[in-house]
C-alpha cells in the first residue's frame, strides 16, 4: 500500500513538474540534479544506482543539455521516447522508462523545467538498456548461480553515441540477448496479448466432471474455438454437441504443449490448463525473457542444455552467428519440489565421463536414509550393493564402531558398479559446489511419466549410452570410444574415467515457456516455484535493490 501511495504521489508530482511554466532562473541544474542522484520529474525519481554514469555522461558534455536544442527535442531524443514507449514489447514495463510522460512534456516543444525533462530522458533510456542487457532482477538474489562474463556496457559511451545517432532503434535493439531462445519468444509474446484480449477465450470450460472421447460435453463448440485459437486445431470443425473428432487430437495436441500425458481426457489437469487466463501465459513469456537476460551472449559451440521444469535435455551445435543446430534431446529426471532436493540451476563445463562408476552416498543420505535402514537391518547393505569404505578404500562391516566412522565422516557408503547402481552405468561430470551431475539410471519407469521430479538433485538420463556416445563423438573420440567399446566397459563392472579433450558447456535452465524450432509454444508447470518469486522481485519496481 505504501508504495501504491508513494507511486501515485510521484505521479502527480511528475505531471505538475512537466506542465509548469518553462525554465527559469530558480529551476536547478542539470548539474544539480544529477549530484542529487534524484528527479521529481521522474515516475521512479530516485536513480542514485545510476548517477555515477548519468555524472560521467553530463560532465563529458560540460553539464549541457543531451537531448534539447533551443528548447526543443532533438530528432534522437523523439527517437528514443518511440524505443521507450513500445518496451512492452520486449516484456518490459514503459512506465520505468518514462516514456509517457516524456512524450507530453515534448509533445508541443518543451513544457516544464528543462533540465529536469532532459536527465530524465538519459537516466530513462540508461534504465532501458541495462534492464533489456541483463534483466531487472539480480539473478543471484533467486539462488541462481550462472558463471558468465560480466555482460554490462558502458552506458555514459553508449548512450553518448546515441544522442547523435542516426539508427537509434537498431543502436537499442542490438543490446537485447540475442540467443535464438529469446528471439522467438517476441513474437509468442506479441501472440499471446493478443490472445488475452479475446472475451470469448476468458470464457471458463466447465471442470466438474472428466469428459473421454465420445462423450457428449455442452461446450464442445467453445473448446473447439479455444484450440484453434491456441494452434491445437488447425480449423474450426461443425458444431456439435459430444466430444469426438477432431477435437480430441486437438486435446492431445494441447496436452502434449502443457506436459500432460497425451491420453485426449478431459480431466482436472487438462480442463486446469485449459483454463489458465491467456495473461498468465503472457506473464510466463515475459518470466522467460527476463531469465534469457541473465545468460552470456552465447552458450558456446557445443552446450548441453537442461531445462527442469520441462524435464528434458537438449545438446546443440553452433553452427553459425546465433544459430545452433538439436543434436540429440530426450527426458531426464529432476530432484524433487521439496527445497532440500530441488535440482539448482547454474552452468559449468563438462571435463569427464565415468563408465561403470561407483555412487559416492552423499551424507545426508547415508545419516538420514541409510543408516536406519541398516539399523534395522545390517544385511540390507549387501541386498543393494553397498559397501563402507574408509579413505583408502578399505572395506568395514556395519557395527557399531563403522556407524560412529559413517557419522563422523571418517567413513563413507558407496555403491558398487553394475545395472543395480543408482547411478546407472554412466556418469557425465561438470564439477560444481552442489555435487550436481547427469547419470544413468536403472529406474527407467519413472520416464514415461509427465511430471518428472524424483532424483535428490542430480539429473538422470532417459538414455545415457546415447549421451556418452555423443559426447566422445564430438570431442574427437568416437574412434577410440566406439559405441561398443563404451557399453562393454559400463557393463565390465571396473570405473573407467574417459577426460574430454575440450569441456562442454552445461547449463541448468529453469524456465516455464519454450518455443520448438516449428514455432509450437509450450507451458509447464512452475515446479519448483521460481517464476512465483520472480514474480514477486519484478512487481516491486524501481527502484531495484542492487547497482548495476
Amino acid at each position: 500500500m505504501q508504495r501504491l501511495l508513494l507511486s501515485c504521489l510521484t505521479l502527480i508530482l511528475s505531471f505538475a513538474l512537466l506542465l509548469t511554466p518553462a525554465y527559469s532562473a530558480a529551476s536547478p541544474s542539470i548539474e544539480k540534479i544529477v549530484k542529487s542522484g534524484k528527479n521529481l520529474a521522474m515516475y521512479w525519481p530516485d536513480f542514485s544506482d545510476y548517477r555515477g554514469h548519468v555524472e560521467e555522461l553530463y560532465a563529458s558534455n560540460n553539464f549541457k543539455p543531451l537531448w534539447l536544442r533551443n528548447g526543443k527535442p532533438t530528432k534522437e531524443a523523439t527517437d528514443v521516447i518511440k524505443v521507450l514507449r513500445h518496451a512492452g514489447s520486449k516484456g518490459l514495463n514503459a512506465v520505468d522508462y518514462d516514456s509517457e510522460l516524456l512524450t507530453k512534456s515534448l509533445k508541443n516543444g518543451v513544457s516544464g523545467n528543462l533540465s529536469q525533462v532532459d536527465v530524465a530522458l538519459t537516466v530513462g533510456v540508461m534504465r532501458y538498456i541495462s534492464d533489456l542487457r541483463i534483466g531487472r532482477v539480480d539473478f543471484k538474489s533467486l539462488s541462481n548461480n550462472f558463471d558468465i562474463p560480466d555482460k554490462r556496457i558502458n552506458l555514459p559511451s553508449f548512450v553518448s553515441k546515441l544522442t547523435r545517432s542516426s539508427h537509434v532503434r537498431q543502436q537499442l535493439d542490438s543490446v537485447e540477448p540475442q540467443l535464438p531462445q529469446y528471439r522467438v519468444l517476441l513474437p509468442a509474446l506479441a501472440k499471446y496479448r493478443k490472445l488475452a484480449r479475446d472475451q470469448r477465450l476468458a470464457e471458463r470450460l466447465s471442470d466438474s466432471k472428466t469428459i473421454h472421447p465420445g462423450d457428449p460435453y455442452a461446450q464442445v463448440n467453445l473448446l473447439a474455438y479455444r484450440l484453434h485459437k491456441l494452434g491445437d486445431l488447425k480449423s474450426m470443425p461443425p458444431s456439435g454437441s459430444s466430444y469426438s473428432g477432431a477435437v480430441i487430437n486437438g486435446v492431445k495436441s494441447f496436452q502434449k504443449r502443457h506436459g500432460i500425458d497425451q491420453d485426449g481426457v478431459l480431466g482436472k489437469g487438462t480442463f486446469r490448463q485449459l483454463n489458465t487466463p491467456m495473461k498468465k501465459r503472457v506473464d510466463q513469456i515475459i518470466l522467460a525473457m527476463e531469465r534469457f537476460r541473465w545468460f552470456p551472449n552465447d552458450f558456446g559451440q557445443n552446450p548441453v542444455i537442461v531445462n527442469l521444469p520441462e524435464f528434458r535435455a537438449r545438446a546443440y551445435r553452433k553452427v553459425g552467428e546465433q544459430k545452433y543446430q538439436l543434436k540429440l534431446e530426450m527426458n531426464v529426471v529432476v530432484g524433487k519440489a521439496y527445497p532440500r532436493n530441488q535440482t539448482p540451476v547454474f552452468n559449468k563445463k563438462m571435463n569427464h565421463l565415468v563408465l561403470a562408476p561407483y555412487w559416492n552416498v552423499p551424507t545426508s543420505i547415508t545419516k538420514g536414509e541409510l543408516i536406519p535402514k541398516l539399523d534395522k537391518d545390517p544385511s540390507y547393505l549387501s541386498k543393494k550393493h553397498y559397501e563402507i569404505v574408509d579413505g583408502e578404500g578399505n572395506s568395514h562391516p556395519y557395527n557399531s564402531s563403522s556407524k560412529r566412522g559413517l557419522l563422523n565422516g571418517s567413513l563413507r557408503i558407496r555403491q558398487t558398479p553394475g545395472n543395480h547402481n543408482s547411478l546407472g552405468l554412466v556418469k557425465f561430470m561438470f564439477p560444481n559446489k552442489y555435487s550436481v551431475y547427469m547419470h544413468g539410471t536403472p529406474a527407467q519407469s519413472l520416464f514415461a511419466k509427465s511430471k518428472r521430479d524424483y532424483s535428490h538433485g542430480c539429473i538422470r538420463l532417459e538414455e545415457p549410452l546415447r549421451m556418452a556416445e555423443y559426447i566422445t563423438q564430438l570431442d574427437g573420440q568416437g574412434d577410440t570410444w566406439t559405441k561398443a567399446r563404451l557399453k562393454k566397459t559400463m557393463e565390465s563392472g571396473k570405473a573407467t574415467t574417459v577426460k574430454l579433450k575440450s569441456d562442454i558447456q552445461v547449463f541448468v535452465l529453469y524456465t516455464t515457456v519454450v518455443v520448438h524450432q516449428d514455432g509450437k509454444i509450450f507451458f509447464y508447470d512452475d515446479v519448483y516455484g521460481h517464476d512465483k518469486k520472480l514474480a514477486r522481485a519484478l512487481a516491486g519496481g524501481y527502484p531495484y535493490p542492487w547497482v548495476k
